[in-house]
């Protein structure tokens, strides 16, 4: 079960890793932390695709791309929210705390209609375009993973450090 400190634990690493390389990579604003999510969901797509093994790629995905662009999606959906907006929505909305992925829902398709949905209401500027459901989209994704035998957060940890490295800080 996905629980508020879960979630508080990985917004703070990346806010920690966010102010450690403010001046060489900058914190989009939430429309573009939303587009940057969804178009990680759709690399990850393309990793699945390559797990395949059936079409020549024209560049090379790691064996864990999967969950790799699935961090990478829980990254920025995290960085479109404050620690606030976690705490408001765990304090009212009491049913997240059971959040499960259905059985039909344990794809990636299923990963990429919810964000492309979240991805259209911040677009239209509509009522579901807000840090609600953004935080209902990072407790989708770290079910999911963990559904599928991967902790998020630990890869999230992997790829913070890796961006650390890339992109230098203090």
């Amino acid at each position: 079960m996905i629980s508020q400190e879960y979630i508080e634990s990985m917004h703070s690493a990346v806010v920690d890793l966010r102010s450690k390389v403010s001046n060489t990579w900058a914190t989009p604003d939430f429309n573009d932390c939303i587009t940057f999510a969804t178009i990680e969901i759709a690399e990850a797509l393309d990793a699945e695709l390559d797990e395949k093994n059936i079409y020549k790629r024209n560049h090379d995905i790691p064996e864990d791309g999967v969950m790799d662009e699935l961090a990478d999606s829980v990254m920025m959906l995290l960085s479109a929210i404050s620690v606030e907006d976690i705490r408001s929505l765990f304090k009212h909305d009491t049913s997240i705390m059971s959040h499960h992925v259905d059985n039909d829902d344990r794809d990636l398709p299923a990963l990429m209609m919810r964000i492309s949905n979240l991805n259209y209401h911040v677009a239209k500027r509509s009522p579901g375009a807000d840090s609600d459901n953004v935080i209902r989209m990072i407790c989708f994704i770290s079910q999911f993973a963990l559904d599928n035998g991967v902790d998020i957060k630990n890869k999230l940890d992997e790829r913070l450090q890796r961006i650390l490295k890339k992109h230098g800080g203090e």
